[in-house]
């Protein structure tokens, strides 16, 4: 009985080695074990066939010539992704969407967000405009009321022309909740065309409010914006030499006004600088549009699905080589919420497309505190179009 005691033991023994050394039934020690926060980007596989998976993903094709660099820049973005998801501290993930095989360049391209200079003239509502009012605890402008007063996540392309989304979009909800219709969908490639400032320059960049005061004075006797299937947008895939074209604005097809304020120039109103009450009393009656700072972050460019992205993760955006500015991004705010663990949330509104974040909108850490500018910058520029029933 002591030997096959003993002859027992030796068995256990000879298995455990063998376990070590060859893996369980099913398991190799070769094998890569995925971390508790993945995203199922699983680092076992190997890059080049991720990147064959995201091509069919979004149905891309380049030509010989192009291909090498276009994964290059998805590997780029590929390694930043799965270092960040494995980093326990991060309170938020990313994952791959349309935007992963583009280059820094093409990135800051599409950044046409302006800031007005120190002095410009603002147009804050009084208090007869905004009286008191009574603050709920969430809002969102995609089911108001039982309504969704936002028109379909579009995509800007690489045009520079996100000031022309962020404006039409706060434009098209206010039209469609003032005026009790549907949702226009309105030509946001009337606005590259049309508005010539000295600050707003199509594709090259813009205001939103420059955008609203044209449409409250478009062709002075025939104002507004038209509807985009009579202005379709052509600037999806633009350089100088394409994107632009001679407006064509006729006014014949309008979709959307602004009303001029009183007896002032203005068709717009601002929105109080470092404010989240002001914020949320603009947001009352329509959304908004902002003026985000460092949106080439890849943690904003990334933004998962559901996932809040920090007051740090617009921090790491690269400045201006030449005016030490850093990129500018025009977008929208269409409310604000909390999640079931407390955090507070604004819900923003993108214009790259539906692969961005949840289908084209994300979430921002909130706070309510006054006198800070917010994640991205979201308080230091924001406005939202005069429209009222006539």
């Amino acid at each position: 009985m002591a030997y096959r005691h003993l002859h027992g033991q030796c068995l256990l023994l000879i298995c455990l080695i063998s376990t070590l050394v060859n893996g369980a039934p099913g398991f190799s020690v070769n094998q890569v074990v995925k971390s508790k926060k993945s995203d199922g980007i699983s680092k076992e596989k190997d890059y080049r066939e991720h990147w064959e998976e995201h091509k069919l993903k979004f149905e891309l094709e380049f030509s010989v010539e192009e291909e090498e660099a276009r994964r290059q820049n998805w590997e780029r973005n590929h390694a930043f992704i799965l270092e960040h998801n494995a980093n326990e501290t991060e309170t938020f993930e990313l994952e791959h969407n349309e935007l992963s095989h583009l280059s820094e360049e093409e990135i800051l391209g599409m950044m046409g967000g302006r800031l007005r200079p120190e002095g410009y003239p603002k147009n804050y509502p009084d208090d007869k405009i905004q009286p008191k009012m009574t603050i709920p605890k969430q809002l969102d402008w995609r089911n108001y009321d039982n309504h969704n007063y936002m028109a379909p996540i579009e995509d800007q392309g690489d045009c520079g022309s996100c000031w022309t989304f962020s404006a039409t979009a706060s434009l098209e909800s206010r039209m469609a909740y003032v005026h009790q219709r549907p949702v226009p969908v309105l030509s946001k490639q009337m606005l590259v065309d049309c508005v010539k400032t000295e600050d707003s320059k199509g594709c090259n960049g813009g205001y939103f409010t420059d955008a609203w005061d044209y449409v409250g004075r478009a062709g002075q006797e025939k104002k507004g914006q038209e509807y985009q299937h009579h202005y379709p947008y052509i600037a999806m895939k633009w350089n100088e030499k394409k994107g632009h074209q001679e407006c064509q604005f006729r006014g014949e097809h309008i979709g959307g006004w602004t009303n001029r304020v009183g007896d002032s120039k203005f068709h717009y109103y601002d929105i109080k600088e470092n404010d989240p009450l002001a914020m949320k009393k603009a947001l009352l009656s329509g959304p908004v549009s902002i003026n985000i700072k460092g949106a080439d972050d890849p943690r904003f460019e990334f933004l998962k699905a559901g996932h809040i992205l920090p007051t740090y993760g617009c921090d790491n955006g690269k400045l201006d080589k030449k005016t030490g500015e850093p990129a500018y991004h025009m977008i929208n705010v269409i409310g604000w919420g909390e999640d079931r663990k407390g955090n507070k949330y604004w819900l923003i509104r993108n214009s790259w497309g539906k692969s961005w974040s949840s289908g084209g909108y994300g979430k921002f850490q909130r706070t309510d505190k006054k006198g800070v500018v917010g994640t991205c910058g979201i308080f230091m520029q924001a406005g939202y179009p005069n429209v009222v029933k006539n």
